[in-house]
């Protein structure tokens, strides 16, 4: 009888954060002789994180069909490095191979640090605004490298004084000598 979960076919990697894995797992219901248990049609296996913060979304269980576990639009949001899980009843099975979750492109712009909230004309702010680029899941696009990120005043009737541009480095513009006159 079955008494451990195999994967047979290893979720794809790299992948990206909300996105189905291109390539989802296959798992084998086998006997301790490693042969495919080709009569179980009703076992469920689950999918679940054995490490990352997740969560992992889509259809964690499938059912077992001539022994093998078929998943589909398994994903995570979170931009990391997880592994996998395969669990039913007893049954003993092994991690995944690693996954690297890449952020998806960037589709907001997110003030990480707010500038000072006091400040002197014509003195350069205590604290500069600090800003991010993040995907639609909250991850940090840390290949970008390359977007611009300009700053101006959203009241008020001074005029801003300091470098109001900056290229991203890793998804994040550090904005430096910002004054208002």
């Amino acid at each position: 009888s079955a008494s451990q979960l195999v994967i047979n076919q290893q979720p794809s990697t790299p992948a990206t954060a909300g996105q189905p894995f291109a390539t989802q797992p296959v798992i084998y219901e086998e006997d301790p002789y490693n042969n495919l248990e080709t009569s179980d049609n009703s076992t469920v296996v689950t999918a679940m994180l054995n490490s990352g913060t997740g969560p992992l979304e889509g259809t964690i269980t499938a059912a077992v069909s001539g022994g093998v576990a078929r998943f589909s639009n398994l994903a995570d949001n979170t931009a990391e490095t997880i592994t996998l899980k395969f669990t039913s009843g007893a049954m003993a099975s092994s991690p995944s191979d690693a996954i690297v979750v890449n952020p998806a492109a960037d589709t907001k712009i997110v003030i990480h640090t707010q500038p000072s909230s006091v400040a002197t004309a014509g003195q350069a702010l205590a604290t500069q605004p600090v800003i991010d680029l993040e995907d639609s899941n909250g991850n940090l696009e840390t290949s970008d490298n390359t977007s611009v990120v300009t700053v101006s005043l959203a009241s008020g009737n001074g005029a801003l004084q300091g470098t109001n541009m900056v290229t991203v480095k890793g998804g994040v513009a550090t904005f430096a000598g910002l004054s208002d006159n």
